[in-house]
């Protein structure tokens, strides 16, 4: 089903894709990739790009279309060596999920920002367009009363879209983590915290009312002296 036109020499050579909705369309079904790994970072400010290569060939930009859907992006600690096997452990290392404590956060707000982009599809819906998505790392550690603890890595993710006309398209993923961590601590009060805290509010409302009552009966004095 390509589309083709013939060259100055007779040959046939692709026809780059006019209309936009054609190439949004040209994207279901057609052929790609699928990219899976771990990437180890360092503290400072980066950016992970994909761009799109063939030997002996030559691309065509209008026809780089970087559609795609991103089924998990995390961020996590390291798996000591000890845990891979042994004939790997010299390269290999993978990221640490700790099931247990992200079960413990699901119900906070939080958990929104522990994978934004899971699932998300992002369409290239003009040619020669690139797709960026800047991710702000925040570490984070949680102690919760039922005795799950650790270190999650939330982020925020914003994305954008650039046509360049003539370029190849090009995927870029910016990682900022930041210098500042959060800490959250569930705890629970015990009896002698609650009852001290409820006879202070109990005599601030006692003291507020009596200095109330007293200035009301000053005023009304003075109004009927006066008066007089």
């Amino acid at each position: 089903d390509a589309m083709l036109n013939k060259g100055d020499d007779g040959s046939s050579v692709p026809k780059v894709p006019s209309d936009h909705g054609f190439f949004e369309a040209a994207a279901d079904g057609a052929e790609g990739c699928e990219i899976s790994g771990t990437l180890k970072l360092q503290r400072v400010p980066g950016t992970l790009r994909l761009n799109a290569h063939a030997h002996h060939v030559s691309l065509e930009p209008g026809w780089v279309n970087l559609t795609h859907t991103i089924n998990t992006f995390v961020f996590a600690k390291q798996l000591n060596r000890s845990h891979v096997q042994h004939s790997l452990a010299s390269f290999v290392s993978s990221p640490v999920i700790n099931s247990t404590l992200i079960r413990a956060v699901a119900p906070l707000k939080e958990a929104r920002n522990m994978h934004p982009l899971h699932g998300k599809h992002f369409s290239a819906r003009y040619r020669h367009s690139d797709i960026a998505h800047y991710l702000k790392v925040i570490p984070s550690s949680y102690s919760f009363v039922a005795g799950e603890e650790g270190e999650l890595y939330l982020y925020t993710a914003n994305n954008r879209f650039n046509v360049r006309e003539s370029a190849t398209p090009s995927l870029a993923i910016g990682i900022d983590i930041s210098p500042m961590r959060m800490f959250y601590r569930e705890y629970r009060e015990d009896w002698t915290s609650f009852l001290t805290s409820t006879c202070a509010v109990i005599g601030g409302v006692f003291t507020v009312f009596g200095m109330l009552v007293a200035l009301l009966d000053t005023s009304s004095e003075a109004f009927s002296k006066k008066s007089i």
